[in-house]
């Protein structure tokens, strides 16, 4: 959507509503629409996550978090650090591995490109969605095929 305007927010308090993944460049602009934001969220100062909670009396409230830093420093993305000099991360998609994230390779650095910080980010935002993270290894590996042109 171009704007977070009111058939948005509509949309988001339907009791269908699953919850919603927000990207640049809504992720500060829909904080005001929301009714309770997370200390994460307020420190970041931006909002990835919109989880609905049925409220007692008032419907669905319309909770914003953020999960951009749960994706990031995720033990499993920063595990190999322990075995290596350091750690690379450059958050561009495509091309999938950047000049930044060969160099730092070829330097002996640990590397994580933007695809694997997603699908890491993306599995926290489910688990607050419906209370368990995805298998990451199979989005990982789907999302893999897609890089490469194979889906």
């Amino acid at each position: 959507t171009a704007t977070v305007d009111e058939s948005v927010v509509a949309k988001m308090r339907a009791s269908d509503f699953g919850g919603a993944s927000v990207t640049i460049p809504h992720k500060i602009d829909i904080m005001s629409k929301l009714d309770e934001i997370t200390d994460e969220a307020k420190a970041i100062g931006a909002v990835n996550t919109v989880v609905p909670v049925q409220g007692p009396h008032q419907g669905t409230i319309l909770v914003g978090d953020n999960t951009d830093c749960e994706g990031m420093f995720d033990e499993s993305i920063f595990g190999a650090a322990n075995k290596k000099k350091g750690v690379a991360v450059e958050l561009a998609y495509t091309p999938r591995f950047t000049r930044f994230l060969k160099l730092a390779g070829l330097a002996g650095w640990a590397t994580v490109e933007g695809g694997e910080v997603l699908v890491e980010q993306g599995g926290w935002q489910a688990q607050k969605w419906v209370g368990r993270q995805w298998d990451l290894e199979s989005v990982q590996a789907q999302m893999d095929l897609v890089q490469a042109g194979r889906v």
